[in-house]
């Protein structure tokens, strides 16, 4: 006789012991969660740039981070100008123009022009002084301030013994990197590097503390590579604009054009928040 065990143990019965099922729900929204956060590190890395953290309105964002290309743009152009001392002392043998004697405390036009400033014949042709003639060398002009009144003076006669030997073409009153096309004028990077370029100490010196007065503030709120952008493109933009109206033959150098872009920002900055602004007055000083 067979006796069969009618017991059935309890690991085997589903309904004695209640596991709790796994909420897939919960998996799925952290996996999304996941993705999520990692769209978005996306997107802030390669579109922090147009992060809403730094707009408006300015007077009233304090951000603590060091203002790395105000300090740059001091350090660089300090160089520069010492640069163009050191030139001067090559070409004349005084670190400063004496005679005459330029009251900014720098070099002569010639060394501001071979370094770099904005002079619109080496940019373009202009009828004011043709590529193709020969120029009386301004080094020659500031020897003979007496015999000639003229700032720049198209080499007519050879034969006086003052300018005998003392021509200069349009490419050597330039310097540089010369013309790609020797009666061609192409020297449009003028419009960047004058910005570095000073009259003298007394120049460098003004625009440095206005640099550092408003980059410090203006960097700080909207940080560094937006204020590289607005430092050089109203710098450019300035440079153009005059180019257009000012006299042709005359040198420009500085970043006066860029301050005032920076002045120009703040107060266009200062007129669309205007009314979420406290002591909007005080602000416009």
């Amino acid at each position: 006789m067979s006796i069969h065990h009618t017991r059935q143990f309890s690991h085997v019965q589903l309904n004695k012991r209640n596991y709790p099922v796994p909420d897939m729900t919960v998996w799925h929204s952290d996996i999304e969660h996941q993705t999520i956060d990692t769209d978005e590190k996306q997107a802030k890395k390669y579109l922090w740039l147009f992060s809403s953290k730094y707009f408006g309105p300015y007077f009233q964002r304090t951000e603590d981070h060091w203002p790395v290309i105000t300090y740059l743009i001091l350090f660089v152009s300090l160089i520069v100008f010492s640069g163009e001392l050191v030139f001067n002392r090559q070409k004349t043998g005084e670190f400063l123009e004496l005679d005459p004697i330029n009251y900014m405390l720098g070099p002569s036009v010639e060394i501001m022009i071979q370094s770099g400033a904005r002079f619109t014949p080496c940019m373009r042709s202009v009828e004011s002084m043709p590529p193709g003639e020969h120029y009386v060398c301004l080094q020659t002009i500031a020897e003979h301030v007496d015999e000639y009144k003229e700032p720049l003076l198209l080499l007519e006669s050879i034969d006086d013994p003052i300018l005998f030997n003392a021509s200069c073409s349009l490419v050597s009153f330039c310097g540089m990197s010369g013309f790609q096309h020797e009666k061609v004028p192409d020297q449009t990077y003028r419009f960047v590097t004058s910005l570095l370029i000073h009259v003298g100490f007394v120049h460098w010196m003004m625009n440095s503390i206005g640099l550092y007065y408003l980059g410090n503030r203006i960097e700080k709120a909207i940080n560094s590579l937006r204020f590289s952008f607005l430092f050089i493109s109203t710098g450019i933009f300035g440079n153009m604009f005059g180019d257009c109206f000012a006299l042709s033959t005359s040198p420009f150098s500085g970043y006066s054009s860029s301050l005032f872009g920076l002045i120009g920002f703040m107060y266009v900055d200062l007129i669309f928040h205007w009314k979420s602004i406290e002591h909007q007055i005080r602000c416009c000083g």
